[in-house]
């Protein structure tokens, strides 16, 4: 009579499945969104998360706040939504200011990070949670919240 050996633990596990297993582990998108209270995933807020980016360090004189906003692109309060989101960029009309659900593509966010373009603002980088703010904000799909 023969006798089968059952292996315990990861090993028994076939060589394709224990390759998934590992792989849906591995996530470059860095931490897992939080839940509210109720149990509800918690989104980014554009007019309490990133518009105060935005204002603070975005939406100033001889920058991108009105009269007259660099590039035309006014970002205050108001009216920044509108101004950026499935718009096309002035200086660079192949892409959208904010490309929603595609930070990658987003000229906004390529500016905020230096990609293959000049960075914004300025002065230096905006804070890296600053950053991911707006990085979520469009993974999330922009939304006008």
């Amino acid at each position: 009579m023969m006798r089968i050996h059952r292996a315990h633990g990861w090993a028994a596990l076939p060589p394709l499945l224990l390759a998934v297993a590992l792989l849906t582990g591995c996530s470059d998108r860095g931490a897992a969104p939080t839940t509210a209270g109720n149990g509800e995933t918690e989104t980014i807020s554009f007019a309490s998360e990133v518009q105060p980016i935005f204002t603070q360090n975005c939406a100033t004189s001889g920058c991108h706040a009105s009269p007259e906003p660099i590039a035309g692109l006014d970002l205050s309060e108001g009216v920044a939504y509108g101004n950026i989101v499935g718009v096309a960029s002035g200086g660079s009309p192949a892409f959208l200011r904010v490309s929603p659900a595609d930070p990658d593509s987003s000229l906004l966010y390529l500016k905020l990070t230096a990609q293959g373009t000049s960075l914004m603002p300025p002065g230096g980088a905006l804070p890296a949670d600053g950053i991911e703010a707006v990085r979520t904000w469009i993974e999330e799909g922009a939304a006008d919240n």
